[in-house]
């Protein structure tokens, strides 16, 4: 895992990267499982055994309300590189 959060951490400051990081001291006001949206046109749900094709113009909006809360609950900037740094002093 610290081989991870080193390459998040890699991450900050590369051009058209946005890297937001839910602690996880938030509220879960969102439950969900893993997703990727692309352009409001498509949704990539992944399932434990397989993964969703989500196309529908209805099932996309449900997405998008989940990702904007998620994303309002996120930390960037200093604040996200801290909580990088601090899982990787307890992973040591």
């Amino acid at each position: 895992m610290r081989g991870q959060l080193d390459r998040i951490a890699a991450i900050f400051g590369m051009p058209r990267v946005t890297l937001g990081i839910i602690p996880s001291t938030a509220e879960a006001l969102v439950v969900s499982t893993n997703f990727a949206m692309f352009d409001n046109r498509l949704v990539m749900v992944e399932g434990t055994a397989a993964e969703l094709t989500i196309t529908q113009p209805r099932e996309i909006a449900t997405y998008g309300r989940a990702f904007k809360i998620l994303a309002a609950q996120t930390v960037s900037g200093d604040d996200a590189r801290s909580l990088i740094r601090e899982a990787m002093e307890k992973r040591r």
